[in-house]
């Protein structure tokens, strides 16, 4: 069976960040992508691993400032 496999503005709307951050993370080698012509797809399997990779434990979470994801998936 063919793996489910989004563009970055499908995958930008699920997760709630911007199709441009989704951009700078496949540039910069971090989050798996396939590039067909012109469009770039990303993967289910390669979203479900990077979002694992960042993922925060509400334990954790600050209780004032920034969401608590917002603050993990800042990157320098």
């Amino acid at each position: 069976m063919i793996e489910k496999h989004y563009s970055m503005r499908e995958l930008g709307r699920i997760i709630g960040i911007s199709h441009v951050t989704l951009s700078h993370r496949i540039d910069e080698g971090d989050l798996r992508a396939v590039r067909i012509g012109k469009r770039v797809l990303i993967p289910e399997s390669a979203a479900s691993e990077w979002l694992e990779r960042h993922a925060v434990n509400a334990t954790q979470a600050p209780r004032r400032g920034r969401a608590p994801l917002a603050r993990a998936l800042s990157f320098s």
